[in-house]
């Protein structure tokens, strides 16, 4: 599995301080299923998790087409209480519209995190140490990503 790049951690506190990311009634630790809506509205993810909440799936092009858990993976995990959520950051990128903003940085994930950080005022320090201890964590529950 790709590593998850530091930035996709802000758009995941951004899906959950927006209240973009419905759990499925019926979800559990062990399986389940949540629908993320992008920062624009324009489209919906789907997750899901099975056996022990090992193997997770993903419609976003980062989990489906790149191999690594992108921000709709990260943001269930948050919800489920696998993954450190920082509250506090979080409301700092609510509203952040990252499609429009990763478009006008052409996709550069570091220089769109950079602009919305300068932007509102976002010590950076504080979201690369968050953002790296949900990584590490991340890591170490070694999910598998299927396409199906």
């Amino acid at each position: 599995m790709k590593e998850t790049p530091i930035e996709k951690v802000p758009e995941a506190w951004t899906a959950i301080a927006d209240n973009r990311v419905k759990l499925v009634e019926g979800y559990g630790q062990d399986s389940g299923s949540a629908i993320i809506e992008s920062s624009d509205g324009d489209k919906a993810y789907t997750v899901t998790w099975r056996e022990g909440g090992q193997i997770f799936t993903s419609t976003d092009p980062a989990t489906y087409w790149q191999g690594y858990p992108g921000y709709p993976v990260i943001a269930v995990l948050m919800l489920l209480g696998r993954l450190s959520y920082n509250k506090e950051l979080a409301a700092k990128f609510a509203g952040v519209e990252w499609k429009r903003v990763n478009t006008k940085f052409r996709n550069d994930y570091s220089k769109a995190l950079k602009y919305v950080e300068e932007e509102r005022g976002i010590d950076a320090e504080a979201v690369i140490s968050a953002s790296t201890e949900v990584l590490n964590e991340l890591k170490s529950l070694a999910l598998i990503l299927k396409r199906k």
